[in-house]
């Protein structure tokens, strides 16, 4: 079983051909056929989507396709901890006796209302996005050298800037490049739109430790192992990042987007950011350091409100506990972040290099890195504990069945 792989089976609804189940005993062979075509037709025009559907959508469609194909749902709900087989199984269920012929019908105009909403021309396959703009739209990471400074832009605004496990790799992979690139004085991480991030991105199997699933085989242990793994080498990207890394959180932020924070040198936030670590909601567990970091920057009693109460933190308390250190108005948020680093009297034209790197090794010095690493390492292992566990399971199969 493959935990995270929501569409393994349904992404056959706009990747695959899929046999048409002909129902000529309700309808004449006519009108079937015309049905069936229908059906057919919205398989091949799904595929002309930029972008994947909503968690609610992708089911209902998973749902209707099998009514469509196979009939009645007769098989088993799986177990709990099956969580995204579960949820599948409920969307098809659900559906009851519905005929075929209206399950077609009922797929048919789903697409069709996917098509219009994203403004694609469901004859042509034509929309009003450029093919310049799909291309930019695949970076989800934008790395960029601007004056010495390593900018790191999360670029998924249509999906909240949510975390992929190919971003996971990015931003390791920008953070160790900068951080040994002599012409990178500091690094800035922000994002594109409204939100900062959305945290990890549980809609696709792309998800951190859905593709280590995937990998492994539906091997869960394996695959929670070589996720945590993975968590691991992201947040020691952070710790032994040797110069000033500053956050620039451009509005909400969620999950590790959250506890990355406490890793970084200056934080600066919108005045539409908030922030929130929903572990315990998730039957999860805090990592990137929090553990340590946020009692050490705000407190005991709010880093725990924070960190397993599930608190929405506003910008104004980050401000007062110590997490950012200014709140820009979002109004002016792009133009004031550019101007502190890169303007007349900016960090980049006022502040040595090599000055800010030892200030910054006195302030995080060798055996407070070291204390990181160990903490990294026993969150790690705890979280991937948690990945296994009933609650977990539980808190997911929730989240993917919401809103169906």
């Amino acid at each position: 079983d493959k935990m995270f792989g929501l569409l393994q089976k349904s992404r056959s609804l706009y990747r695959l051909s899929a046999p048409v189940v002909h129902r000529s005993q309700w309808l004449s062979s006519s009108a079937a056929n015309d049905v069936s075509a229908k059906f057919a037709r919205a398989q091949e025009e799904l595929k002309k989507l930029k972008s994947e559907p909503s968690n609610d959508v992708k089911l209902r469609l998973y749902g209707l396709f099998k009514q469509s194909t196979s009939g009645e749902c007769k098989t088993s709900k799986p177990s709990a901890i099956k969580f995204v087989e579960a949820a599948k199984w409920q969307a098809w269920s659900q559906l009851g006796s519905m005929s075929s012929a209206d399950a077609m019908t009922q797929y048919a105009e789903t697409v069709h209302l996917l098509l219009k909403e994203a403004g694609v021309d469901s004859a042509s396959g034509g929309s009003a996005a450029t093919d310049a703009d799909a291309s930019a739209a695949d970076n989800e990471i934008l790395v960029e050298n601007r004056s010495g400074v390593c900018v790191i832009t999360l670029n998924r605004p249509k999906k909240y800037n949510a975390i992929t496990d190919a971003m996971y790799e990015d931003v390791i992979t920008a953070l160790n490049k900068a951080s040994a690139d002599e012409s990178i004085k500091l690094a800035l991480i922000t994002a594109n739109g409204d939100y900062y991030s959305s945290g990890n991105d549980l809609s696709t199997d792309d998800i951190l430790i859905g593709k280590a699933f995937k990998i492994f085989k539906g091997d869960m242990n394996a695959g929670a192992t070589q996720a945590a793994k993975t968590l691991q080498r992201f947040v020691a990207a952070f710790i032994d990042f040797q110069k000033p890394l500053i956050g620039a959180v451009n509005g909400p932020a969620i999950g590790i987007a959250v506890t990355t924070l406490g890793l970084m040198d200056v934080v600066v936030a919108s005045d539409t950011a908030t922030f929130q670590t929903p572990f315990s909601s998730l039957g999860q567990s805090p990592e990137a350091c929090a553990t340590l970091t946020f009692p050490f920057i705000m407190g005991y009693s709010s880093a725990s409100e924070m960190l397993y109460l599930n608190h929405k933190m506003s910008a104004d308390e980050a401000l007062n506990c110590g997490l950012i250190s200014r709140i820009i108005p979002s109004a002016q948020f792009k133009t004031h972040v550019d101007d502190w680093i890169f303007g007349a009297n900016g960090l980049v034209k006022t502040c040595y290099p090599k000055s800010m790197q030892f200030s910054k090794a006195l302030v995080k010095n060798e055996a407070f890195r070291q204390r990181l690493h160990e903490v990294n390492k026993e969150e790690c292992e705890t979280i991937k504990d948690r990945w296994l566990s009933d609650e977990c399971a539980q808190a997911l199969q929730k989240f993917f069945t919401r809103k169906t």
